[in-house]
């Protein structure tokens, strides 16, 4: 009977080194394998080759739409608010980046893959690229973390909108104090814009106990926003936003006599009125029943805008009109009211009240 071979060790085990990679020097990167002799140590080589393939096999089978859905709801969805969440990590990834990229493996993706998807979305405003940008850079960068990938193809990469930027419009102060005399059933949410200048989200999420009737004031402290059928109440948009205002006398008797059939404000029979359902339906029903004309009807901001402008045009104390929109900084205010005030075209409404 043939004497087993001895080991290459003090322990009697036998001993080899390979080859696994090279470092950034392109030094040979060596590891060790052990066995009773040389053709098990070999064996365990073979089988440590094997399950580096398989899982580098494995890896190159991630699509990209699996990582998206892992990204967001891992690194992102317990880390910011649920609106934050939602319109600028959600949505930019199920609306515009899984679309684009599905069926796609995440390893395979390169910088020119997404210059060229980036390419397609020129159209859009400056503010949703720059969202899509976040989420790319995310996905990816994580992706490296996470050994998938070896870099990410979005780093230095940017893209300029060629979207043509909407004019800002105002009413004057006649067409204000004209569309202030209506008599209209959602009269008061449109009062409510361009006297108070709030933002759609917090008008909607406007209650009766955030105005004082005795002091004559509005307390905004909170906002409304909805995905799909889901409303969501959070903080207002930023520090600054949550602010104490005075009510103009007209509007404040107007609001003591209004129904209150819900806690919140901005209720029409039972229904809570969003800020995609205020732009989409009530504020076209109002203008339908003025018969204002399609090119004279101004969207939700800029009746919010026009409050603003004519604040300003009236005070010339720019810090006022900053915290009486709640603007998280007087340069928004500033760029906004000084030096694109001539810029804006100011609509004059022929109304019969």
């Amino acid at each position: 009977m043939p004497r087993a071979k001895k080991g290459n060790r003090k322990d009697k085990r036998y001993q080899i080194a390979r080859t696994i990679g090279y470092n950034t020097d392109g030094k040979a990167i060596k590891k060790s394998f052990y066995g009773k002799n040389k053709d098990e140590a070999i064996q365990k080589y073979h089988e440590y080759k094997l399950g580096i393939e398989k899982e580098n096999g494995l890896k190159k089978q991630m699509p990209i739409e699996v990582w998206i859905e892992k990204w967001l709801y891992t690194y992102k969805e317990k880390d910011v608010k649920e609106t934050t969440f939602n319109s600028t990590y959600k949505r930019p990834c199920k609306i515009y980046i899984i679309p684009y990229f599905t069926g796609r493996f995440i390893q395979n993706i390169t910088q020119a893959d997404i210059k060229e998807f980036l390419n397609t979305l020129t159209n859009k405003s400056q503010s949703l690229i720059d969202k899509i940008i976040i989420c790319l850079r995310g996905i990816f960068e994580t992706a490296v973390d996470n050994d998938i990938i070896i870099k990410n193809p979005c780093r230095n990469i940017s893209i300029k909108s060629k979207a043509i930027k909407e004019k800002k419009r105002t009413y004057d102060k006649e067409s204000v104090e004209a569309l202030c005399k209506t008599n209209h059933k959602y009269s008061l949410y449109i009062k409510i814009l361009l006297k108070m200048g709030l933002r759609c989200s917090e008008l909607c999420g406007l209650r009766w106990t955030d105005i004082n009737f005795e002091e004559g004031t509005m307390h905004i402290k909170q906002a409304l926003t909805a995905d799909g059928s889901k409303i969501y109440i959070d903080k207002p948009k930023s520090i600054n936003s949550t602010r104490k205002l005075k009510i103009p006398p007209a509007l404040l008797d107007e609001l003591k006599n209004h129904p209150k059939e819900d806690e919140y404000i901005a209720v029409i029979n039972g229904h809570h009125i969003t800020p995609n359902s205020f732009g989409d339906i009530y504020i076209k029903a109002f203008y339908n029943a003025l018969k204002i004309p399609k090119e004279q009807r101004l969207s939700p901001h800029m009746l919010r805008h026009t409050c603003g402008t004519l604040l300003y045009r009236e005070t010339k104390d720019i810090y006022f009109v900053s915290r009486f929109l709640g603007h998280s900084d007087i340069g928004i205010t500033t760029k906004t009211y000084v030096h694109s005030e001539m810029q804006d075209e100011e609509i004059h409404l022929n109304l019969e009240i």
